[in-house]
């Protein structure tokens, strides 16, 4: 690159000054690369890589579904509000982790203003130890010289955010005393905040993700953005039993660790599991006390004869000697019968300790990810894999963890104290490496050797041939220590139950199937488009009927005009809330509003005798977003997440 050459950031910055609202991020793509081509295999990687990890230096906000939105824009006249701690406030300062993602901690020019127009002291400092709890690697604040003693500010007490301009960032501060903070005003927007961060969240649950990439969006896509604010959504995540927040600045969901935590030997605090489990547990019993009544009536009404197939429940086994594996499933099973007593043995016997309940990923980030073919990877370097799970990597190699620890435990204060200072992962590498080499002279036993343990290969055999129904695990489950077939042969069941569906369809009857949906589906988006209905309309209400179609062609090997209860029903009860990575209780919803809608399509096309099933199941659509909702509040470090997950998705665990 030439030094004249525009970069791609500050050709973003030039574009997001021309645009003043909503704009296709294709749009923007594609005049970025007119101004600076690319001949890489996927040009617009590194693009999208800059919105996403730049999002700050780019001047754009990724609303989602494609779009972007100039920063400027999603800031212009938001509100937000401050709590500050009663150390901030006896030192007359703000922690800018308060900010954020509203102020990114990389800006150094704010302006504050009083509530009349009043310029405000905006000179950086340091909170002392201890001055917001929430904070870690941030210690950066700003001065409000005697603001909080002219407004008579009180521990509880609020600062009412908003921003005047975004360049220069000018923030006016108005004081709300606690009391007359309208909670009833706000309790919808916290709801929808929240609720929206935690579906997030739930699509990676394995990683921490940053304020400003899940709460920054969803401000600038709000209807409230600019009006009366709620109460601090640091304070709403740290509240929230699904999720948890990381140095005021990251949210994750509540089993995550990093890490540092596990160096530091972090003991996770008291969840409250016993009493909290307790009423999941009876709310999934009295919603499981509904599902029955609801198969029970569709059963009478002819619509099924409540026999659950069940194909989806599949567990592959593996044969270590042979490098095999293959596919087996406990059977049918009467879902017109109360399992209680069934899954409760199960539960006990520890059946379900160990398996894999989710194997979903989210295929959009590997699409953006753009490789140089002559780069060679970790993996390839050094003969070993990525870690997939820090935790369980950690607990594997004990004698790594302990080596760590002593690391950490010989730091001096002030290497500590630049680590706890440090704002990047870089940094902190940086500040480990500049140790490493004196202490590997004091004392070379502190550094442990790893040996890679090398995973016995499969043959084509071990191919799922399209099911993910728990093919998707990477690693052998006999060198994880995990028998995936204990308390399945010993289950209860009577012999001549399991069925072996090691032999899945050829490909080619699979991809008949998927095209023949393909078609039907493409003759539903057209009537919908005649009818008058909206191209966005048309093409969600299409788009719903995938996640069904997938099932029964990976399950069943049928097409969509194939449908019936019994495999909706185990879609939406069983499939679709496991493996589906964006899901949500609304979605669920709609999705049955387009069965519904499909399904009477096709019986007037005279391709279906009858759309009854889905009728019924559409009538069950607040059940289908109630067991989603449930899922979601099930702590998969709870030790009684195994019985939670069985009840709630009996009768397919039974």
């Amino acid at each position: 690159m030439t030094p004249s050459e525009p970069t791609i950031s500050s050709i973003l910055l030039e574009l997001a000054d021309e645009y003043d609202s909503v704009v296709a991020e294709r749009e923007v793509l594609d005049r970025v690369l007119e101004r600076r081509p690319s001949q890489a295999k996927d040009p617009y990687a590194s693009i999208r890589n800059i919105l996403r990890y730049e999002s700050f230096e780019s001047g754009w906000v990724r609303l989602g579904g494609g779009r972007l939105l100039p920063r400027r824009i999603a800031l212009q006249g938001l509100r937000f509000r401050v709590i500050p701690t009663d150390s901030e406030i006896a030192g007359e300062l703000l922690a800018r982790s308060w900010l954020t993602p509203f102020v990114s901690l990389r800006l150094q020019r704010i302006q504050l203003q009083s509530a009349a127009g009043q310029p405000l002291p905006a000179k950086r400092a340091s909170l002392p130890e201890g001055g917001n709890q929430m904070m870690f690697f941030s210690g950066d604040a700003l001065t409000l010289g005697s603001w909080y003693r002219q407004t008579g500010f009180a521990d509880g007490d609020s600062i009412l955010m908003t921003v005047v301009q975004a360049d220069p960032l000018t923030l006016r501060l108005e004081h709300e005393p606690a009391a007359e903070f309208r909670a009833a005003e706000v309790s919808a927007q916290e709801h929808e905040l929240i609720d929206e961060i935690a579906a997030q969240v739930a699509r990676n649950r394995s990683n921490m993700q940053f304020s400003e990439d899940l709460v920054l969006p969803i401000y600038a896509r709000a209807a409230w953005r600019t009006g009366y604010p709620g109460r601090p959504w640091q304070r709403l995540v740290a509240a929230d039993r699904r999720l948890r927040l990381l140095d005021g600045l990251y949210i994750s969901d509540r089993s995550f660790r990093r890490p540092l935590d596990l160096l530091q030997g972090e003991k996770q605090q008291d969840q409250g599991w016993e009493q909290e489990d307790r009423e999941l547990l009876a709310e999934i019993t009295s919603f499981q006390t509904a599902l029955l009544a609801s198969r029970r009536e569709a059963a009478e009404r002819g619509l099924w004869d409540g026999i659950a197939p069940r194909a989806s429940t599949g567990q592959v086994i593996y044969d270590m000697r042979e490098g095999t594996s293959q596919v087996i499933y406990p059977g049918v099973v009467d879902a017109l019968t109360d399992h209680s007593e069934a899954i409760e043995q199960r539960v006990e016997r520890g059946d379900f300790a160990g398996e894999e309940w989710d194997d979903d990923f989210d295929t959009d980030d590997l699409a953006e990810l753009e490789l140089d073919d002559d780069f060679a990877s970790d993996e390839e370097l050094l003969g070993i894999g990525d870690i997939e799970d820090m935790q369980e990597f950690m607990e594997q190699n004990p004698a790594l963890v302990e080596a760590t620890q002593k690391l950490m435990a010989s730091l001096s204060s002030d290497e500590i104290a630049k680590l706890h200072a440090a704002e990047t992962p870089d940094q902190v590498q940086i500040i480990l490496t500049q140790h490493l080499n004196s202490l590997l002279g004091r004392d070379p036993a502190l550094f442990a050797e790893l040996t890679p343990e090398l995973t016995p290969s499969t043959n084509g055999d071990s191919d799922s041939g399209g099911h993910s129904n728990g093919g998707a695990r990477g690693l052998d489950d006999e060198l994880l220590g995990i028998e995936v077939d204990d308390g399945w042969e010993e289950s209860g069941e009577e012999p001549g139950e399991w069925e072996d569906l090691s032999e899945e369809p050829d490909d080619e009857a699979v991809d008949q199937v998927i095209e023949r949906s393909n078609e039907l589906m493409e003759r539903f988006y057209q009537s919908l488009v005649a009818q008058g209905k909206s191209e966005t309309t048309a093409v969600s209400r299409t788009g719903d009927l995938w996640v069904y179609a997938d099932f029964l062609s990976s399950y069943y090997n049928r097409g969509l005009e194939q449908g019936d209860y019994a495999t909706l029903d185990e879609c939406l009860f069983f499939y679709y809330p496991r493996k589906v990575l964006n899901n949500s209780a609304r979605s669920a919803r709609e999705m049955c509003t387009s069965f519904k809608q499909f399904y009477a399509f096709l019986r007037a096309e005279g391709l279906v005798a009858d759309d009854g099933f889905a009728q019924a199941i559409w009538r069950r659509r607040d059940q289908a977003a109630r067991v989603i909702e449930l899922y979601d509040r099930i702590d998969s470090e709870s030790p009684q997440f195994e019985r939670l997950f069985a009840y709630l998705f009996a009768p397919y665990t039974a």
